[in-house]
């Protein structure tokens, strides 16, 4: 899915070929666009067909939209859903996001009079530029210095000149080009202009701030662990943290802290693992046997179970532990004792696999559904899920449930009901969940890292632990900003209460902003915001003092 970005000023054309698709003979005969914005709250989807298109047109193989609004700072998913004449249904995505597009940063001295020039060929492709506007503002003050600070512009072909003169020393300026071409398409471009002592031209600049490690329960966070064919996890009672590798060993965080080491245990294909209550930790083995720790002491042992395609692990609050097969049946042991035995469900691709606070039982397929047992008992019923490569699957203790796709993102059902919403998270192979008994939940990925979605629940001071919020700079392709001295201001957004603490930092010379000491007033469930100004600000996910 290609992503696009586009200011709410400009009006852009999206050109969706099915060329690729369709067959010879197909001609497209009808067309309709559906739009959903993404809450940046909780980016639960809005149906907002019409707003942001002004027409659209189709031709034999391509369906083009002629986008000219949108909400800044929103996201928007529009998919293309187009049938032939010979009644073949094809779909296409584009995510639209509103946002900045500061494409460059330069400084210069405060006596120094410079020219530049903004390149719009990308944009503006075969149509001509009719018009443009440049204007700039002061953002220390955001007040407009267009007149003092742009000495000229023009249009030159693709290009926009502009002459900028002096400027006061030490301040930070954004100038602002739009352009109208004769195709009823609006582009618009900005740029910072730091006024210093010496002329440095940079390749990257800010476009936004956001949060690198905050109070944020939406975000899964990387650990820094050795990339490795990562596979599944158990949380003991005693905080301790299992994982194990495929083709490797099974490894140990501590309490939930630091990193995880290695066991020393026979490298096998290991798949799935769980802890049960009282401590005992199972691992199983594609295409072997399950192994069992007990009392978390001494090695993993064989409990002579017969070789499957074992893959993924849960144990239910009544002692039954369960455990998937990839393209076989889900089985279970009783009470935690004796063999494991099939449940007689239908053949299927089972992958993760999970128990909610109130007893009932989630299993995923990979390229499938996801499905139920109401209690821990009876069949697995489907929940009508979108067909996803899902992987692994946590239940949270609030009743969340947790679904993680291949090659995908990471999927959320609230309290136990309702479909699974996507988290938003990066595209990566995620492959099993785990939630930590302090309410963190981990996650895998094959061949990379391990994750974390952390939880702040303080009882003490009602502090926000310190340097947990880390909040960066980063530009419009999301990549980090290195310019300090950028004053980022926090400030509480939802919840009651008073943010207390230093509450505005300078960026370092990374583009990162470490508070290290804010605190709250009042329990209960928070959002706080970073915001710079001339820049997008960003806002944490629901985090809870307790």
């Amino acid at each position: 899915m290609d992503i696009i970005y586009k200011t709410s000023y400009e009006q852009i054309k999206l050109v969706f070929d099915f060329a690729n698709d369709m067959t010879m003979s197909d001609e497209i005969i009808s067309t309709y666009a559906v739009k959903y914005v993404w809450l940046t709250a909780d980016n639960l989807p809005i149906d907002v067909t019409g707003t942001l298109e002004s027409s659209k047109t189709n031709g034999n193989s391509t369906v083009t939209l002629n986008i000219v609004s949108g909400t800044a700072g929103y996201k928007y998913l529009i998919s293309v859903d187009m049938v032939t004449n010979y009644g073949n249904s094809y779909k296409q995505l584009i995510l639209l996001i509103i946002d900045q597009k500061i494409i460059k940063a330069f400084n210069k001295p405060a006596d120094e009079n410079v020219y530049i020039s903004i390149d719009f060929s990308n944009e503006v492709l075969t149509d001509t530029i009719n018009s443009k506007t440049v204007t700039a503002v002061d953002l220390y003050d955001g007040s407009s210095v267009t007149s003092t600070i742009i000495d000229a512009s023009a249009i030159d072909g693709k290009l926009i000149n502009i002459g900028v003169k002096a400027g006061t020393a030490g301040r930070t300026y954004q100038i602002t080009t739009k352009v109208d071409t004769n195709n009823s398409t609006k582009f618009q471009k900005d740029i910072l202009l730091f006024v210093n002592s010496d002329f440095i031209d940079t390749t990257t600049t800010a476009t936004k701030v956001v949060f690198i490690d905050s109070p944020n329960n939406s975000d899964f966070m990387a650990l820094s662990q050795t990339s490795r064919a990562w596979r599944g996890m158990a949380s003991a009672p005693n905080g301790n943290v299992y994982a194990c590798v495929y083709g490797g060993d099974i490894y140990m965080q501590t309490g939930g802290e630091g990193d995880f080491v290695a066991l020393n245990q026979t490298s096998r294909n290991y798949q799935g693992m769980v802890a049960t209550s009282a401590g005992d930790i199972y691992v199983c083995v594609y295409g072997g046997d399950i192994y069992k720790q007990t009392n978390g002491t001494g090695d993993f042992v064989a409990l002579n179970q017969t070789s499957r395609d074992w893959h993924r692990m849960t144990v239910h609050s009544n002692g039954d532990v369960y455990c998937t097969v990839y393209d076989g049946d889900i089985y279970k042991q009783t009470g935690g004792t004796g063999s494991f035995l099939a449940l007689s469900q239908t053949s299927r691709s089972w992958t993760g696999i999970t128990v909610a606070p109130n007893g009932n039982v989630y299993a995923c397929v990979y390229g499938g559904d996801i499905y139920m047992q109401t209690g821990g008992s009876g069949n697995f019923i489907a929940l009508s899920q979108t067909s996803r490569n899902w992987r692994g699957m946590a239940a949270a203790s609030n009743g969340n449930i947790y679904a993680a796709v291949n090659s995908g993102s990471i999927y959320m059902q609230t309290g136990g009901s309702g479909d699974f919403i996507t988290l938003s998270q990066t595209s990566r192979l995620w492959i099993e969940m785990e939630e930590h008994s302090n309410g963190d939940i981990y996650a895998s990925v094959d061949g990379g890292d391990i994750y974390k979605q952390m939880v702040i629940s303080t009882s003490e001071t009602l502090a926000i632990p310190p340097n947990y919020v880390r909040v960066q700079i980063q530009n419009v392709s999301s990549a980090g900003v290195s310019t300090s001295g950028v004053l980022i201001t926090m400030s509480l957004a939802s919840g009651t209460g008073v943010l207390n603490g230093t509450k505005q930092k300078a960026t370092d010379s990374s583009g990162y902003a470490i508070f290290d000491d804010l605190n709250l007033s009042t329990v209960g469930a928070k959002t706080i915001t970073a915001s710079c100004l001339g820049l997008t600000s960003a806002t944490s996910g629901s985090f809870t003092i307790s």
